[in-house]
C-alpha cells in the first residue's frame, strides 16, 4: 500500500496506480477510501472500465444503490461487453425474488402475466 501511495505521489496522473490502491483499500474493507481514490482516477480517465466496475462494487457495498446503478449504466455505455460485469456488481438476488424462465418463443409473455 505504501509503495502505491509513493507511486501516486511521484506521478499523480497514473490511473493504474490509483486503481490498484483503490482495489487494495476495497479488499481491506475500506470502500469509502477506495471510492475517493477511484473518483480521482475517473476525473483523469472517465471511461476507465476497471475503475468504473470497482466504483460500482464500492457504491453497492456502501448501500448507495442508485449511484451504483448509474455507474453501471455508464460502464455499459463505455463498453457494452462489460454489461455482465456491471450487472454482477449491482444486482443481488434476494430470497423473495422470483425468476420466470421459459423456452424461447413458448409463451414467455403469457407466463409473466400468469405469475
Amino acid at each position: 500500500k505504501l509503495q502505491l501511495e509513493e507511486a501516486i505521489a511521484l506521478e499523480p496522473h497514473r490511473v493504474e496506480a490509483k486503481f490498484h490502491l483503490a482495489a487494495l483499500l476495497e479488499e481491506e474493507k475500506q470502500p469509502d477510501a477506495a471510492l475517493q481514490v477511484l473518483m480521482q482516477a475517473l476525473k483523469i480517465a472517465p471511461e476507465e472500465v476497471n475503475c468504473l466496475a470497482l466504483a460500482c462494487r464500492c457504491l453497492e457495498g456502501l448501500g448507495r444503490h442508485q449511484e451504483a446503478l448509474a455507474t453501471a449504466t455508464q460502464l455499459c455505455a463505455v463498453d457494452p461487453a462489460s454489461t455482465f460485469l456491471a450487472l454482477r456488481e449491482v444486482f443481488r438476488c434476494q430470497p423473495e425474488d422470483v425468476f420466470v424462465v421459459t423456452f424461447p418463443r413458448c409463451g414467455t409473455t403469457w407466463m409473466v402475466q400468469i405469475v
